[in-house]
């Protein structure tokens, strides 16, 4: 599957609460979408954009200091 499909896909899940109920699960699939984002500028040459937090991001990355 392509990204831009993946992409599309799980976005016709963010607006329809009544498919997702579970609040972890609505912010799991708007965190999905803003991975597969990030993977596409990381491709087209945009590595930088690895090291920010996606957006609805929350946890320390493994090569965060404390």
């Amino acid at each position: 599957m392509e990204l831009n499909k993946a992409i599309e896909i799980l976005t016709i899940f963010v607006p329809a609460p009544d498919w997702i109920t579970d609040p972890d699960l609505q912010d799991a699939v708007k965190l999905g979408i803003e991975a597969l984002k990030a993977v596409q500028l990381c491709r087209k040459g945009v590595s930088a954009q690895v090291y920010l937090l996606l957006p609805g991001e929350t946890e320390r990355r493994e090569y965060e200091r404390e």
